[in-house]
């Protein structure tokens, strides 16, 4: 069952909820939101999250599996997303398919939100 792990790795939290190190982990089973993470952060994370609990890949990312993300407040955290290693995809729980995740095009990722414009970073 695949397993995402959203990890606290630069900036400073300006609500005062996140420190660097903080983690989360998110996984199918469950569904949930992960506790104690604030909405800004949640907000931020969560089509990356999606992606990877489907099986699907970041094409501008060195590492097909992992990414990072900024909060939306411009002066916040950057967070790190990524899925557990040797983790299989969630059965049944993505209901429009890895395919339509796989083959995103470039507007799908906010333009803001990625910490590394550069490809292949």
């Amino acid at each position: 069952m695949a397993k995402v792990v959203v990890k606290v790795v630069e900036g400073k939290c300006q609500g005062g909820y996140h420190k660097i190190g903080d983690a989360f982990e998110i996984d199918c089973k469950d569904a949930l939101t992960p506790g104690g993470m604030c909405l800004g952060a949640w907000g931020s994370v969560f089509p990356y999250v999606m992606v990877l609990l489907c099986d699907g890949e970041f094409y501008w990312s060195h590492n097909k599996k992992r990414t990072r993300v900024s909060c939306g407040d411009p002066k916040g955290i950057t967070l790190e997303v990524s899925r557990r290693a040797g983790m299989s995809p969630c059965p049944n729980e993505c209901r429009h398919g890895p395919d339509i995740v796989r083959n995103s095009t470039p507007h799908t990722a906010p333009t803001r939100g990625t910490i590394d414009p550069r490809p292949n970073s």
